[in-house]
């Protein structure tokens, strides 16, 4: 199942957040960089709120 995107209110629902991934093609050089930049700062927000709610997580974790 695919709880949506966004991770903050999926712990209450009983999901924990995982990465999503889409692809976009902007034409427009100036403005693909921008939003280059931006998600380039937002991966790193991303990845920090998933290892926090990981952390924090009342599932049990299962063994490699």
């Amino acid at each position: 199942m695919e709880a949506g995107a966004q991770g903050t209110h999926k712990l209450a629902r009983g999901y924990l957040a995982t990465h999503t991934y889409s692809a976009h093609w902007i034409v427009n050089e100036s403005f693909s960089e921008a939003v280059s930049h931006f998600l380039q700062q937002e991966r790193v927000y991303i990845d920090e709120e998933i290892d926090f709610m990981e952390e924090r997580s009342p599932f049990k974790k299962s063994d490699p």
